[in-house]
This record gives structure tokens, C-alpha cells and sequence, in this order.
């Protein structure tokens, strides 16, 4: 082995140690803390609903959803898609839910309070499951070559598609019926 081949190695060691490095701390407290802070101003929007007076503070809709965002932003750090396949796989670790919370936001009765509720339910959902692949380089780098498979998929079926359509062109061509009489010269029809 040469000294370039053996500085080559090394830096490729370093850099994967690094990256390594960077995607287990600084990548997991960033995304965290976004998270968090997108969390934090849903939250904050339900806030302002119930401080204006449009539903009540001690409505069951309203503490859920604020219960339900303050236990996503306590627990933002421990969201990670292993744990949620894990709870997927075995739903015996989930614990039992005390309510349902799409339920108690449909049965407000004020149509513009609970459309925004719906929508501060569905984006907090948006960001926990964002925040799962963010925070996955596996899932990370799957969605990045995602498109890339489908393009070349969808070009392989194009490709079979012309080929096809190419062959089909080729070996079936109208003007040569071999079991039609009118493409025989009228010398051998005499036979």
C-alpha cells in the first residue's frame, strides 16, 4: 500500500467518523429544536383561539389538542421512526389512549373554531412525521433515491412499451400475409 492509498483511507475513515458524528448529535438536537419550535407555535395558535373568547379553555376539544401538543413537545426528542415501527409492530407498547382527539375536535360547534383545530391537529401530524424522516438518515437517503427509482422504473416500462410496439411494427407487416393466395405470382397458382 502507498502513503496516497493509506492518506486516502484515513480520509475516508475521518470523514465517515464525522458524518457519523454530525447525523447522531447536532442533525437530532437541530431537527429537535424545529420541531419544537413549529410545535410550540401551533400550540400557541390554539392559545389565541381560546383567548379570544371563540371556545372555552376548560372545553374538551381544547385541552386535549393542548395536551396532545404539549406531550409532542416533551417527548419531540424520543419521536424517531424505529420507535414508531416498533409501536407499529407490537401495539401492546402503545399505551391506551384516554381519549379520542379527531372525535372531541368534530364535535365543536362553532365551524371556523373546529376547521382550525383540524388544521392545527393535521400539522402538528405534518411535523412529527417530518420529523421522523428528517431525523432517519435511512429514511433520509431512501427519499432521496425514491424519485430516482420510480423515474427509472417508469422509463424501463417506456423502453418495453417502444420495444414492443417496435416488434409488433416489424413482424407483423400488413403487406406480407404469407397464408393469403393474392401474394402468390399467378405462375406458380397454376401448379
Amino acid at each position: 500500500m502507498t502513503e496516497q492509498t493509506f492518506v486516502l483511507v484515513i480520509e475516508a475513515l475521518v470523514c465517515t467518523a464525522i458524518l457519523i458524528w454530525f447525523f447522531s448529535s447536532p442533525w437530532q438536537s437541530l431537527w429537535t429544536a424545529v420541531s419544537r419550535q413549529q410545535l410550540f407555535e401551533l400550540r400557541d395558535r390554539l392559545f389565541d383561539i381560546a383567548a379570544d373568547e371563540r371556545i372555552e379553555f376548560s372545553d374538551t376539544a381544547y385541552r386535549q389538542l393542548r395536551e396532545y401538543l404539549n406531550g409532542c413537545i416533551r417527548f419531540a426528542h424520543k419521536i424517531k421512526f424505529g420507535s414508531f415501527v416498533a409501536a407499529a409492530l407490537c401495539p401492546g407498547l402503545m399505551t391506551h389512549k384516554k381519549y379520542n382527539l379527531p372525535e372531541a375536535i368534530e364535535r365543536v360547534t362553532d365551524e371556523e373554531v373546529r376547521q382550525e383545530m383540524r388544521d392545527i391537529f393535521m400539522k402538528s401530524v405534518l411535523i412529527l412525521s417530518s420529523h421522523m424522516v428528517i431525523r432517519s438518515p435511512f429514511l433520509l437517503i431512501l427519499l432521496c433515491f425514491a424519485p430516482l427509482l420510480v423515474v427509472s422504473n417508469k422509463l424501463v416500462e417506456t423502453v418495453d412499451w417502444f420495444v414492443s410496439q417496435l416488434k409488433d411494427l416489424i413482424l407483423v407487416r400488413p403487406d406480407l400475409d404469407l397464408n393469403s393466395s393474392s401474394n402468390v405470382p399467378h405462375s406458380q397458382n397454376a401448379y
